[in-house]
């Protein structure tokens, strides 16, 4: 079993360690595997090494969850430097950035659909 301090080839590097939650995945991209008849996915990312920035836009809600290390998160003209136990929330198609800033940052990622929300808000309140 690998510890957190062992070093990680660049092959190990340049992928993303991600797992399904019950279930070892590697680098599964969420926007593949959101859709009608499966609205909803859930992986744990790990990245053993910073990353440069990425940006994203999609179809869906995202929510995440920081388990460990730092990283940045851009939204418009705001950047927030999150930490474990920060919570981040998404909408469909709002464009958002990141940038892994610590290494072995964990961070469980929850996509779904807007149907999975249902037609109410409140109970007998349509």
């Amino acid at each position: 079993m690998r510890r957190r301090s062992d070093p990680v080839s660049a092959e190990e590097d340049a992928q993303v360690r991600a797992r399904r939650i019950g279930e070892d995945l590697v680098a599964t991209p969420i926007e593949g595997s959101v859709r009608p008849g499966s609205p909803f996915f859930a992986i744990v990312r790990e990245e053993a090494h910073p990353l440069p920035l990425d940006a994203d836009m999609h179809g869906f809600f995202e929510v995440g969850i920081l388990l460990s290390g730092r990283q940045e998160w851009h939204f418009e003209d705001t950047i927030t430097i999150m930490e474990a136990g920060d919570v981040y929330l998404t909408a469909v198609w709002e464009p958002h950035g990141w940038r892994v800033l610590d290494p072995w940052t964990r961070t469980v990622q929850l996509a779904f659909l807007p149907e999975v929300l249902g037609d109410e808000i409140f109970a007998n309140h349509p």
